[in-house]
């Protein structure tokens, strides 16, 4: 009885835990969510620099994104093994930009804190330092000053670049060769405004090393010239960032696709990018793709399974991929069901179509494949 009073129960969420939920969109015009996504995922970064503080990644939080606002905060607390969550959202109405945001003890849905902000679009990162530095210091009671300057770090200090970042950042996800033209482009222009911006560089050689994956055209860019933009983007923003996690992202698929390949540079930059944002599914996906690749199944699946799960624009490519991971191992009647599974979310990907129908083909249905 003792002990059994005493013990803590497994699912009690540690005191200092924070979820960031996605923030909703209120503006009339619908493409303004890039700023809801972007003001979500910075807060949630930041917070994530504070070693007091459990941050959940923003691959957990995105699972729940359809269902949470039908959950309560107890639910919801429960759900991601947190004790706070922070929710807000967003509306532009031409120059101004009003910001609602709280924070929630999720056992009892009591607010902690609120706060409204009624600024021009050009103080994004300021209303993101308030909220951040608000948010930590409700949670741990004082903040050290190392902390709050972490907090208060910023990528750029010019807003009209940062704009650019965030559209950037939304575009990529659009997994298309017009999403990857927008996203490059915008990620250059943020770069033309401040030479020093190196989340952008980062994530511009990110970009493209998916251009090179997907076989997409860049205008006024040479197809034999995407992995040398990128490297040089990358090599740069690793000097002057080396725990940038896009930026060994980009390094390690631009090294994976570059001829002749080093695979075993590819794999080491990955599991670096890997281990520097363990939450980002498609870190786990690319790295899941080398082990492949290096004839290491059981390990290529589970970091893809880790991204099949979170719902998105890329969870279509990693299906398919853990299908490909069976095709490989010759378990083609397991690679034709997820490829199936690929298909029927997007039947546009070719790739996913030829490798659909090798499987069939494998399993002797030649009139399917």
């Amino acid at each position: 009885p003792c002990r059994a009073a005493s013990a803590r129960p497994a699912t009690t969420p540690p005191a200092n835990s924070v979820a960031v939920l996605y923030f909703e969109n209120l503006s009339r015009d619908t493409s303004d969510v890039y700023i809801a996504d972007g003001l979500t995922e910075e807060i949630t970064s930041r917070l994530g620099q504070v070693g007091r503080l459990v941050v959940t990644s923003r691959t957990s939080v995105r699972r729940m994104r359809a269902t949470a606002t039908t959950m309560s905060p107890s639910e919801l607390g429960r759900a991601l093994n947190v004790s706070y969550l922070v929710n807000g959202t967003v509306r532009r109405v031409g120059p101004r930009l009003r910001v609602t945001v709280e924070l929630l003890r999720a056992a009892t849905g009591v607010q902690s804190w609120s706060n409204q902000f009624d600024r021009t679009t050009e103080d994004l990162l300021g209303i993101q330092d308030e909220i951040a530095v608000a948010v930590a210091a409700g949670i741990t009671g004082q903040l050290l000053p190392a902390e709050r300057a972490r907090l208060q770090a910023r990528p750029t200090t010019n807003p009209a670049a940062y704009d650019l970042f965030l559209r950037g950042s939304h575009a990529f996800t659009r997994v298309s060769g017009e999403g990857l033209q927008e996203a490059i482009a915008s990620f250059e222009a943020a770069l033309r405004l401040d030479p020093g911006f190196n989340a952008a560089r980062a994530r511009m050689a990110y970009a493209y090393g998916y251009a090179v994956n997907w076989d997409f055209q860049i205008a006024g860019v040479p197809s034999d010239s995407l992995i040398a933009r990128g490297q040089v983007a990358a090599d740069r923003a690793l000097r002057e960032d080396s725990n940038s996690a896009d930026a060994w992202s980009g390094r390690g698929w631009l090294e994976f696709f570059r001829d002749p390949p080093d695979y075993r540079a590819s794999l080491a930059a990955l599991q670096h990018a890997v281990l520097l944002d363990s939450g980002n599914g498609l870190a786990h996906q690319n790295y899941g793709t080398v082990l492949r690749r290096l004839g290491d199944y059981d390990a290529a699946e589970r970091e893809i399974r880790r991204s099949a799960s979170e719902p998105g624009p890329f969870q279509v490519q990693s299906i398919a991929d853990i299908g490909f991971v069976n095709y490989s191992r010759r378990r083609y009647r397991e690679a034709a069901v997820w490829y199936d599974s690929a298909v029927a979310i997007n039947g546009a990907i070719p790739s996913n179509l030829v490798f659909r129908s090798r499987a069939r083909l494998a399993l002797a249905d030649t009139s399917g494949a």
